[in-house]
């Protein structure tokens, strides 16, 4: 079974969806136009730390189109899962488990509930997200053969999740609603000088290759964002009307892949969740964002290979493989929330 948690700007909710499963360099970014379906978005300006948005104040709903599928998607052989190199860490049924990168060598590392993993650059230690009877989430690490766990925030007032190292292995950012409703924290990675970075929404961060920018889900309802790590320069990347949520940095800094319901708002069965999700990839300065899936099942959660060759994320409880412009798609086992180290 797996697990997937949605929030909500100004309140948490855990939707946890079982399934039984047989193995089955810009200071402020540009702001892109609202996506149309397969179109290039193009830069306008967007006023900063704006307040969320009720959900009836979002537009009409005309009739819901079905994408075209991408001649990507259709041409091209399967990727070789000899190509696949490194270590996987994902959540499944009810804990952390790691695999080799072509989900072979399956093994469950807790049994404690945790989700939301996120590898050390260096593989060897795993942070990731323990839900508590008083709260909504701690930032747990452990090593990467399950040895060694502890909690890091100890704050189970608040809740935390969606860990991620800094390339240097020195920090963590993360969630957090202690201060500010949802925002983006720091902190070393022994959990020490504890603090936030965002005075605005902000969820499920992700570091540029250098270190020096965080990507993240905030804004005035989940679109992309940046910000420096120091804090200072934030922006938006995407600015739709719909939930863009889960960046990811490829590792050579040229690319953001994330996931959104853009293309078939505002239609949508439920924001945040269901067969309305797909996959994007845009340009940090907000440039040709364009998506790479379109088969109306719900894609979350990108992650790159190290090498950058590839893109894995989550389609409907199952990890999949693809190139970075979506073809060659393969199923590798079930699993979510994916982190992938050499």
């Amino acid at each position: 079974m797996y697990r997937n948690v949605t929030h909500r700007p100004g309140r948490i909710r855990s939707a946890i969806l079982v399934a039984v499963a047989v193995c089955g360099g810009c200071g402020g970014p540009a702001t892109p136009t609202p996506a149309t379906t397969g179109a290039p978005i193009g830069s306008v300006a967007v006023a900063s730390s704006p307040t969320a948005p009720s959900a009836s104040s979002r537009g009409p709903s005309p009739s819901l189109v079905a994408p075209t599928p991408l001649p990507s998607l259709l041409s091209g052989p399967p990727v070789d899962l000899v190509d696949l190199t490194g270590t996987i860490a994902f959540a499944q049924d009810n804990g952390v488990w790691i695999a080799d990168a072509d989900g072979t060598n399956r093994r469950q590392l807790t049994t404690d509930g945790g989700f939301d993993p996120a590898f050390s650059p260096d593989g060897g230690q795993i942070a990731y997200r323990l839900l508590l009877a008083a709260d909504d989430g701690e930032i747990w690490v452990m090593e990467a053969d399950s040895r060694n766990r502890r909690n890091l925030v100890n704050d189970p007032q608040f809740s935390d999740w969606g860990p991620a190292w800094s390339p240097d292995g020195a920090r963590i950012a993360y969630s957090s609603n202690r201060i500010e409703g949802l925002a983006i924290w720091l902190m070393d990675a022994d959990g020490s000088s504890q603090h936030i970075v965002t005075r605005g929404h902000g969820e499920y961060p992700a570091w540029s290759p250098d270190g020096s920018r965080i990507a993240y889900a905030g804004g005035s309802y989940y679109d992309i964002w940046v910000v420096n790590a120091d804090g200072s320069g934030a922006g938006p990347v995407t600015q739709t009307a719909a939930y863009d949520m889960a960046p990811a940095w490829s590792p050579d800094g040229a690319w953001i892949a994330y996931h959104t319901q853009s293309d078939w708002y505002p239609d949508l069965v439920e924001s945040g969740m269901g067969d309305e999700m797909e996959i994007h990839v845009v340009r940090p300065d907000g440039s040709d964002d364009h998506r790479i899936t379109a088969d109306q099942v719900e894609d979350s959660f990108p992650v790159w290979a190290p090498d950058g060759r590839h893109l894995m994320w989550v389609r409907h409880g199952e990890l999949v493989v693809a190139r970075p412009d979506g073809s060659g798609r393969i199923e590798i086992g079930p699993g979510n929330f994916p982190s992938w180290a050499p």
